[in-house]
């Protein structure tokens, strides 16, 4: 029985470029959830920041006093 290592060789880079590729998406799936817990934890600490707690408190101050003086403009616009 002879072996033909040319063939032996061709299959183990065809099996190491699938194990690469199923690698690669198994990656690209775990950074993407990443990416997105990390921005939405930037966008929870903006949002309960010292500064948007102080513009939430004057944006409702001045809707209860019906003076709408902007105040809310930095409240809906928080990403910025």
């Amino acid at each position: 029985m002879q072996i033909d290592y040319g063939a032996v060789t061709a299959w183990g880079g065809l099996l190491a470029a699938v194990a690469a590729a199923v690698a690669l998406l198994i990656e690209s799936r775990r950074w993407r959830f990443s990416l997105g817990l990390e921005t939405l934890m930037s966008l929870r600490a903006q949002f309960h920041g010292e500064a948007m707690c102080r513009a939430r408190s004057a944006a409702a101050k001045s809707i209860a006093d019906k003076t709408y003086l902007g105040d809310a403009h930095d409240v809906l616009n928080f990403s910025k």
